[in-house]
């Protein structure tokens, strides 16, 4: 899905954040940073990820983005061309 790319802003029931990570099954989106203190830690932030699985992606909204020379928002459902697939089940 085009409009599921990390760094997007997107929002999951009532959480909103950016996307983080996308595969095949599952995507996660951050929905809090906080900075690490800790000196021995590998990283320098502190993150809060929602998993967010293949069932779901179409309660995802997106922020606005251009698409198809068109800008798109609303749900993963709406994606043009969307309606001219085979029903899940089918496929």
């Amino acid at each position: 899905m085009k409009h599921l790319q990390v760094g997007n802003v997107a929002k999951f029931e009532d959480l909103e954040g950016r996307i983080e990570f996308v595969c095949d099954d599952y995507i996660t989106i951050c929905v809090s940073k906080r900075p690490n203190d800790d000196p021995h830690a590998k990283s320098n932030e502190i993150k809060c990820c929602v998993i967010v699985y293949r069932e779901n992606w179409g309660d995802v909204l997106v922020e606005p983005i251009k698409q198809y020379g068109k800008s798109y928002s609303g749900t993963t459902n709406d994606h043009p061309g969307n309606e001219l697939l085979p029903s899940i089940e089918e496929r």
